[in-house]
């Protein structure tokens, strides 16, 4: 039975990567088109994620960027800047990733991912040897997500 899982999840794998190309394909006629419509900004972060799946990061991260610049109002514009923040954050660039999460907690944060951005704040400060801000981040992780997964 176990065996059957693990065949059944790599045929599933194998068929989201198959789908990609054509959905990535879809996304981008939609992002770029002249057509006015309301839903570009999804359109945009799911191309943008589809990239990041197929591992074309700087790609996905054009895409979060112009959420960013474009899209102030969107329901997508933290989780684009939290996204950027978690890889600039992983390559090493602490200063855009703090400059990332500040923009995002400023931003009428998105409930959903509150945790995780007082998560990767107080990774990125704990890297920049910052304790009192990491500490800060955790308490207000601890205070204001009382259902998060984080707190464990």
């Amino acid at each position: 039975m176990r065996r059957s899982r693990i065949v059944a999840a790599r045929v599933s794998r194998a068929a989201r990567f198959i789908e990609l190309p054509f959905l990535i394909e879809r996304y981008q006629a939609l992002a770029d088109s002249n057509l006015a419509f309301r839903n570009r900004d999804a359109a945009l972060y799911y191309l943008g994620w589809n990239l990041e799946e197929l591992s074309r990061r700087k790609e996905a991260a054009e895409y979060f960027e112009r959420i960013r610049r474009e899209f102030s109002d969107s329901e997508y514009w933290c989780h684009a800047a939290f996204a950027l923040a978690v890889w600039a954050n992983e390559a090493g660039d602490y200063d855009r990733a703090r400059e990332l999460i500040d923009a995002a907690l400023n931003h009428p944060p998105d409930r959903a991912i509150l945790d995780r951005l007082f998560y990767v704040s107080a990774k990125t400060a704990m890297l920049q040897e910052r304790w009192a801000s990491a500490r800060l981040d955790f308490e207000r992780l601890l205070s204001q997500c009382a259902n998060s997964p984080l707190r464990q």
